[in-house]
């Protein structure tokens, strides 16, 4: 998945950063109850990277995310 390997040029997180943000990718996809949650730290994560990095994956994420995730997510 393309979102996933942009996680990757993320220099400004950590390893287990990195594979937390990646994580909670998954849980987006679908509203499930962990959809919120995963939001939420998605929106933290990209706080953490430059503006350029979370704009190119929140313009990645958006075509595939669940509508209660891109609500949260675009907030940011």
């Amino acid at each position: 998945m393309a979102a996933k390997e942009y996680v990757d040029f993320m220099e400004e997180l950590s390893s287990e950063e990195k594979e937390a943000l990646k994580n909670n990718i998954d849980d987006i996809i679908t509203d499930s109850p962990r959809t919120k949650l995963a939001s939420q730290k998605v929106k933290y994560y990209l706080t953490k990277v430059g503006k350029g990095l979370a704009t190119g994956l929140k313009d990645i994420l958006i075509d595939f995310a669940s509508e209660t995730a891109k609500k949260i997510i675009m907030e940011a």
